[in-house]
């Protein structure tokens, strides 16, 4: 299913077959055989605000020479994440916005129908709770690694060294920016929008909790470090969170979330 060649590194003759967004690959036999014939699922993870934020930016950019993006982003939402989460969150709400909250929320918690998810960008329908329904749902007792996108060299060298390799790679330190670095996109959210966001997204936060914990090759202050800045970013109190005890994203939601999504 994988050919591997000589000069590859550990990590890499280890990883069978891989997913990303829409990609048809493999046929379902071969992805039941991968699922069957492997014990560990590796992730590549990374803040899910920050993500938010990349992928509306991605999409943006992608949006002045795709039509398909036309409406989300030249229509609707033209001047920033910001903004898109003021209008959802009923600030500033005109009737002409109004009529695209219904689009920017399904936008944003990844509910997309098939008919519009490359509307907005694919990478909002594809997210962790995806994923995870293709893997940890269907095989819970795999093991669970993680590629930091903040640490990501790092990680990779760790992972490698960890199955024996050398971790060495000739091409450490490269980073795929998409050309994100051109871009003259706003990347802050009010403090009020990213808790809103993160109402929003909680479930998502949940997903990414899950992994971050689950990672066996993070230790508990990495793990800690981790989630204890997505809290901090949603205004939510961290003096008593430990990796030891999940935090519970549904009470938070229940708790905090009711007055604050409705218009």
């Amino acid at each position: 299913c994988y050919r591997s060649f000589p000069k590859e590194q550990v990590l890499a003759r280890h990883i069978m077959g891989h997913t990303h967004l829409h990609s048809k690959m493999y046929s379902t036999i071969e992805k039941e055989w991968m699922l069957d014939n492997s014990n560990m699922f590796l992730y590549t993870v990374r803040d899910p605000i920050d993500r938010i934020i990349s992928a509306y930016n991605y999409h943006r950019a992608e949006s002045r020479n795709r039509e398909t993006h036309h409406r989300f982003y030249q229509t609707c939402f033209p001047d920033g994440l910001d903004t898109l989460i003021s209008v959802l969150n009923c600030k500033g709400n005109t009737e002409s916005l109004m009529k695209c909250r219904d689009f920017g929320l399904t936008t944003l918690q990844g509910n997309i129908p098939d008919v519009g998810r490359y509307q907005s960008g694919q990478h909002f329908f594809f997210n962790y709770r995806h994923y995870i329904r293709k893997t940890l749902d269907v095989r819970p007792e795999h093991a669970v690694a993680v590629i930091r996108t903040e640490y990501m060299w790092h990680d990779v060298i760790e992972l490698d060294l960890a199955l024996g390799g050398s971790g060495k790679f000739s091409n450490a330190g490269f980073i795929k920016t998409h050309g994100s670095e051109n871009w003259k996109y706003d990347t802050n959210i009010t403090s009020s929008n990213t808790q809103y966001l993160c109402c929003l997204i909680y479930d998502e936060l949940a997903a990414y909790q899950d992994l971050v914990l689950r990672a066996f090759n993070l230790n508990d202050t990495e793990k800690g470090d981790a989630i204890n800045f997505v809290l901090s970013r949603c205004q939510i109190d961290i003096s008593e969170y430990t990796p030891e005890h999940q935090f519970s994203w549904s009470k938070f939601y229940n708790e905090t979330c009711s007055s604050i999504l409705e218009c």
